[in-house]
This record gives C-alpha cells, structure tokens and sequence, in this order.
C-alpha cells in the first residue's frame, strides 16, 4: 500500500512528493521528530519511491526494485544502525557507509544510505560523515533519523535539508485513536506522552495510563492522611522506577501551572485535582524540585536504596 501510514504525516509527504517532483531533494536530508510520531514510516516511504524504478513521486509497489526491497534484500540501500549490543554508531560503520556510497548502483539508480538513530553516532562518526557531506557522490542519497537532532554536530544539520515532522494536537488525531478503540483520553496523558500519538496509544492499550493514575493516588491519599505510611507508593514504584518517576515529574509541572490558570489536564483529572486541593503551590514546587534530584541521583548511581530514597522524598513532602 502506497501513501503514509497515519494521519498526521500527510502534509509532510505531501511536501516532500512536491520536492521530489520538481527534482529538489539534496543529498542529504535529516527527519526528525518526537519520538512517537512513526516518522519512521515517512522515511520507509521515501526510501521506496528513491529506488523504485517506475516513479518519482510514489513507489509503485511493482517494479523488480520495490521487490527487493520488500524482501529487505535491496542492494542499493545499506542502512547504519548501533551494531547488535552497542549504543552507538561507530567511525567504522560510517567509513564503510562512505565507502559504499562511492560504489556504482547495482541496478542502474540512486543508492540510499539511511543512518538512524543519527544521535548516536560517535563524534568520530559525526566527523568523518562530514567530510563525505561536502562533496556527496553523484546518485547517492544520505538520510538520517533523529529524535535528539540537537546532539548532531551543527556542522551535520548544516549539510542536511531538515524535515521536523510537528507532534499534532490531540484532536487532530483523536478520530485515529478512535478507529484504534480508544475512544476518551484524559488530557494529562497527551501531556505524560509530549503529544505522540503512537505513545499515547501504547500509555492506554498497555495499562500504562491506570497504572501511572494509582501511583498518583497513592501519592495523594499520603498526602491526604495524617498517619500514612509511604509503602503504597514506594511499592507502586519498585519497578520501572525512573520511568515512572519522569511522568510524575512532568504531571507535577502541569500541576504547578494549574494554580495560575485553570487547566484540563489538572481539573479533568481527579486525582491530580485532589493533590491541588491537599497541596499549596510552593510545595508542589519544592516537590518537584526535590523530584527532579532524586531521579538525577536514581540515574548517575544505579546502587542507591530506591525505596529508602523514595520514601525520605515523600515524608519531605509533609514535613518541609
């Protein structure tokens, strides 16, 4: 099936089918975008039409090139990921993505060098990728995927014709969730999930939401109760702990924003309403202040006592 697979990277197709059309695609182009939008099928689309032997502007899904590339057996497209086990891109891997971009087309077309996730390429990478992005071989399209573009070399994004794929508001695609089986999303979860569409379905579809809604309340009756103990709450975070942690902190910075003008993700949502009405705001600050420490601690120091930590945060909570 030709055409993107959601919604919302229609227009951005649209644009770049007009750029290829006119013939002003670079050699070099960089995609990137929230990590949860799907770009990732925008540039498998892209990837199709630049070697497909019929079309300049959609694949056409027939062609012995679009069969080689279905089977992933294309021997035009070399793509550079982190080796199996690793988490960056190596110098290595990109000399040979160089190398091979100075190689002939097997079948008489464009060959497609696709580096993702672009961020994690070494700054030995990142160099010597630079010099092949000065002088770009004829027929040769590179094109890297990013969610952290701002960790790429200025010089790289400098190369590079940049596509930003925009996170969509939530009712852009509420219809797309709906056909999905999702058909009310609390507000606070579009905020939890920064707008991506493909995360905020997995938040719901995989119980991520209401386990993240009983956290908070247990969070709150501590808060609430004059002689609570904090091992609810240390028990709901036990595992997945940062994960869990971050998404409390972004639902505290919504919280403190609730205080100064009346927002949906805090008044729709009970149990962020009830912490509203137990907390004034400089202790929901100074919450989410000691917050943003213990989760830097969390990280850096892997051994730490998480449940000690977790509930000396929250007894603070009612005695600062």
């Amino acid at each position: 099936m030709n055409g993107v697979q959601y919604p919302w990277l229609s227009d951005t197709w649209a644009n770049l089918q007009a750029s290829m059309q006119h013939g002003s695609l670079p050699g070099a182009l960089l995609f990137s975008a929230t990590e949860g939008l799907g770009e990732e099928s925008l540039v498998e689309e892209l990837l199709k039409v630049q070697l497909c032997n019929s079309s300049t502007v959609e694949a056409c899904g027939f062609c012995h090139s679009c069969a080689l590339f279905q089977a992933g057996t294309h021997p035009d497209l070399h793509r550079i990921t982190p080796a199996e086990g690793k988490a960056t891109i190596s110098v290595d891997q990109i000399r040979e993505g160089n190398r091979y971009a100075l190689e002939s087309s097997q079948l008489s077309g464009q060959r497609v060098i696709v580096i993702e996730p672009a961020e994690s390429m070494t700054e030995q990478a990142m160099n010597a990728l630079l010099k092949t992005l000065e002088s770009p071989p004829d027929s040769c399209v590179f094109i890297l995927r990013s969610h952290a573009p701002h960790r790429l070399l200025p010089t790289i994004k400098s190369r590079c014709q940049h596509w930003h794929v925009k996170t969509p508001v939530l009712k852009d695609y509420q219809q797309w969730l709906a056909d999905g089986g999702i058909s009310k999303v609390p507000e606070l979860y579009y905020q939890l999930c920064l707008g991506a569409p493909l995360k905020l379905k997995a938040f719901v579809d995989e119980g991520q939401g209401a386990e993240f809604d009983s956290t908070l309340a247990a969070l709150t009756d501590f808060v609430e109760q004059d002689f609570a103990l904090p091992k609810s709450f240390v028990d709901k975070c036990s595992t997945d702990t940062l994960s869990k942690l971050s998404l409390l902190s972004l639902a505290l910075i919504e919280l403190q924003k609730g205080y100064f003008v009346e927002l949906p993700t805090v008044e729709n949502h009970p149990q962020l309403k009830r912490l509203k009405s137990a907390l004034d705001y400089q202790r929901v600050f100074d919450m989410t202040r000691r917050l943003a420490k213990l989760i830097e601690q969390l990280t850096v120091h892997t051994g730490l006592n998480k449940e000690l930590l977790l509930s000396q945060w929250l007894i603070e909570t009612k005695t600062r």
